[in-house]
């Protein structure tokens, strides 16, 4: 795959992936500083992908198994991760603003110097997550009324 991919190609990576049966199948795939703004990929397997500095902005990875996957520098303003796994992920110096975590699993994830800006945050599991040593930043949207519920914060580090 290549070291850069443009929306075009990404969406072409994803449209045969679910053209042959489902959710896009990118487990390990190199996505880095890919443009996937909006891009329907709800259950998608991108474990130990390469998403560093990708464009997600309002992607839907709702379920997606994003277990060790590198997000350092993605900007995933306004996507929705509920229920997505982002076990073991690095998300070091993510953009996060408005995004649905309403039951992600964030354990082991590692955010540090990310904006933690999230729209909803109801059952999000951050045991042993790492934020040692940055500022937190925790402006969440007043148009969003988030509501939370029950936030797991076992051995975490903010």
């Amino acid at each position: 795959m290549n070291t850069h991919v443009t929306y075009e190609q990404g969406r072409t990576i994803i449209a045969d992936a679910q053209r042959h049966g489902g959710p896009a199948q990118l487990a390990g795939a190199n996505l880095r500083g890919a443009s996937l703004q909006g891009e329907h990929l709800a259950h998608a397997d991108l474990q130990d992908a390469s998403l560093g500095d990708a464009m997600l902005q309002y992607a839907d990875l709702r379920g997606a198994n994003l277990r060790h996957a590198d997000l350092q520098g993605a900007n995933l303003q306004h996507a929705n991760l509920s229920k997505a796994d982002l076990q073991g992920a690095n998300l070091q110096g993510a953009q996060l603003g408005g995004a649905n975590m309403t039951d992600t699993d964030l354990q082991g994830t590692d955010m540090r110097g990310a904006y933690l800006g999230i729209r909803g945050i109801d059952r999000v599991d951050l045991s042993t997550t790492h934020r040692s040593g940055q500022q937190v930043h925790t402006q969440i949207s007043r148009r969003a009324q988030p509501v939370v519920v029950r936030v797991v914060v076992a051995e975490t580090v903010l």
